[in-house]
């Protein structure tokens, strides 16, 4: 396994604008957690990847239009998996930023071409 990623608490969604907070080193009610696992795999778009792909399928299935993310100050890697798929930086300090994203400024990763998701549902 190279990584994996995975959100908690999609249906508690406390706004009227459909939202979704998402942390990474953080706590809110509605997490997406992103782990690239193997030193040697990172640096290769895996953490983009996973962002980008999990905003999607949540967007999809859940109809969510607004994610929020915290990364740790010292974890720059993931701050640019979330930058580089169109989070904006909207505070940060320290210990942490604190990361953006309407739906409809969701970015594709370079590499991805041609996806269109299917549902089984």
């Amino acid at each position: 396994m190279i990584g994996t990623s995975g959100i908690q608490n999609m249906g508690n969604d406390r706004t009227s604008n459909r939202s979704i907070q998402l942390a990474v080193g953080s706590t809110y009610d509605s997490t997406l957690g992103i782990l690239v696992l193997d030193p040697k795999s990172r640096g290769k778009g895996y953490g983009k990847t996973l962002v980008w792909a999990s905003c999607y399928l949540v967007s999809q299935c859940r109809s969510i239009e607004a994610f929020k993310a915290s990364v740790k100050g010292d974890n720059a890697p993931s701050l640019q998996s979330f930058l580089t798929c169109g989070f904006r930086i909207e505070a940060e300090n320290a210990a942490s930023y604190n990361v953006g994203l309407a739906l409809g400024d969701l970015l594709k990763p370079e590499f991805i071409n041609d996806f269109k998701l299917e549902s089984t549902i």
